[in-house]
C-alpha cells in the first residue's frame, strides 16, 4: 500500500515537472516574485534631474521608466478616461 502511494507521488511529480518545464520555456507559464522597496525620501533624498514623458532621471544616475507616461495621465484625466 505504501509502495503504491510513493510510486504515485513520484509519477505525479515527474509528470507535473514534465508539463510545467516546457510551458515555462515557451513563456506560457511564469513565476513572479514581488518585493517591497524601502521608500523613505526624508532620510535618503535624491534630486530629480529630468522628467520626460515616460522617464524620470535622478541625480545619482538612476532612471525610472513609467508604464503610462505623465502626459498620458494628464490627457486621460482631462478627457475623462479612467484606467
Amino acid at each position: 500500500m505504501m509502495r503504491n502511494l510513493r510510486r504515485t507521488a513520484i509519477y505525479s511529480f515527474v509528470a507535473s515537472i514534465g508539463l510545467l518545464l516546457p510551458l515555462y520555456r515557451l513563456g506560457f507559464v511564469g513565476f513572479h516574485f514581488a518585493y517591497l522597496i524601502d521608500n523613505d525620501p526624508y532620510q535618503h533624498p535624491v534630486t530629480i534631474v529630468r522628467i520626460a514623458d515616460d522617464h524620470v532621471e535622478f541625480a545619482d544616475g538612476r532612471s525610472l521608466w513609467l508604464t503610462s507616461g505623465v502626459d498620458n495621465a494628464r490627457e486621460d484625466r482631462s478627457s475623462g478616461i479612467s484606467r
